[in-house]
């Protein structure tokens, strides 16, 4: 039986209406199924969680977001259960780098072909993550974005534009495979995917199925450069940019006398002076092409 976990109050209601489509679907299909629907944060990582212990689940499906895809997967991280994904949010960043499709039923027929693919999640101070990681400029752009939500996909390069003369630098020691360097950055992002905040590419190339993490630290820079850099950063073409500077890793710790905010899944976390971030590969089973 397929189980699908849906969160009714992503992307304004979507999720509401891919169901409808699903439902009438499956049925004309005799597929047997069953919808539960979330109530309150966490609660998809809680059902997700429960479900791992029965046995006649063939496919736990996350219906919502980015964050409700996540929280799936952190129920289900490290079992036997496949998990599926329904795009039925505002981003719907994480699908793209499993070439999942964003219409409703296209995205089912992934599902129902039963493809299984282990992929990587990372983990962050022992707490799992599954797509994009970043410190510094960003966690403010995310923060104002929530103003901006009603332009749905724009809403994140609309608060960046908002930000970006009052950014501020950040100023850390970061220990990445052992070596250790002293960076002031305007952003650091590191990740298993490769898209973020409605489409932003600022790790292109990037998958989650080597068992690394893509990193990409971006210098200080003046207001006017973040406005040129913005185009860029979202298209993935940033890499011609000097202050942008790409590598690969397993394990990253940072240290910093400041107090850093990250953010995690589109999860801002409390501020800490310490981060270790640390991947896990292969991990979740993920049904996409």
């Amino acid at each position: 039986m397929y189980t699908f976990i849906v969160n009714p109050i992503a992307g304004r209601g979507k999720p509401i209406k891919c169901m409808d489509k699903i439902v009438e679907y499956l049925n004309h299909l005799q597929i047997p199924f069953e919808v539960l629907y979330t109530k309150a944060p966490g609660h998809a990582a809680d059902i997700a969680f429960k479900l791992t212990k029965q046995n006649d689940i063939k496919a736990i499906v996350a219906v919502g977001g980015d964050g409700t895809v996540a929280e799936v997967a952190s129920g289900i991280v490290n079992t036997d259960c496949m998990m599926g994904i329904i795009p039925a949010g505002t981003g719907n960043d994480y699908r793209r780098s499993l070439d999942i499709p964003y219409e409703t039923l296209s995205a089912m027929d992934i599902i129902l072909k039963n493809n299984i693919r282990k992929v990587d999640i990372v983990k962050i101070n022992d707490k799992p993550f599954l797509n994009i990681i970043t410190v510094g400029f960003d966690v403010e752009v995310l923060k104002r974005a929530e103003r901006y939500k009603l332009f749905g996909s724009s809403s994140y390069t609309l608060a960046a534009i908002d930000r970006a003369f009052f950014a501020k630098l950040s100023k850390a020691t970061f220990t990445i495979d052992g070596k250790v360097s002293e960076e002031e950055f305007l952003l650091f992002v590191a990740g298993c995917g490769a898209y973020y905040g409605g489409g932003m590419n600022p790790l292109p190339g990037a998958h989650p199925f080597n068992g690394m993490l893509d990193l990409c630290l971006i210098d200080k820079i003046s207001p006017l450069k973040i406005l040129a850099l913005l185009p860029k950063y979202k298209a993935g073409t940033h890499t011609e940019f000097k202050i942008a500077h790409f590598s690969k890793a397993k394990n990253i710790i940072i240290n910093s006398e400041t107090p850093l905010s990250i953010n995690a899944d589109g999860e801002v976390l409390p501020p800490v002076n310490k981060v270790e971030y640390q991947i896990v590969p292969s991990c979740l089973n993920i049904l996409a092409p």
